[in-house]
């Protein structure tokens, strides 16, 4: 996925919270004016989780990534073990970066060669 895609993904991302937002209001609007919920309260409730959901920003989350090969393909495995995907040989060795821009930035080349 190249940058001027992503960024369209995600302006088009915020236009669809956008209606569902505007959808829960007018949900909202049209069960209050009745005196019995026209629209299933348990669809308003729903929509309010997804927009809740939708407002986490995971770009200030930490990244994990792998030591050697500086790939995001970390998997956890049922012993709390954190194991690389594709280099298979670093048990336990990895990196933690801050944000995802941070490991973007430092990595952003992808030729990295093991030292």
């Amino acid at each position: 996925m190249n940058g001027n895609s992503l960024l369209e993904y995600m302006k088009d991302n915020k236009i669809r919270t956008e209606e569902m937002e505007k959808l829960n209001n007018y949900f909202k609007q049209i069960n209050s004016m009745s005196p019995f919920p026209i629209i299933d309260t348990e669809v308003i409730m729903n929509l309010d989780n997804k927009l809740k959901n939708n407002k986490i920003d995971y770009d200030s989350e930490p990244v994990i990534c792998c030591a050697h090969c500086k790939e995001l393909t970390i998997k956890i495995d049922e012993y709390n073990n954190e194991f690389c995907v594709l280099c298979k040989n670093s048990l336990n060795e990895t990196e933690i970066h801050p944000t995802i821009f941070h490991w973007l930035n430092k990595y952003k080349n992808k030729d990295i060669i093991d030292e």
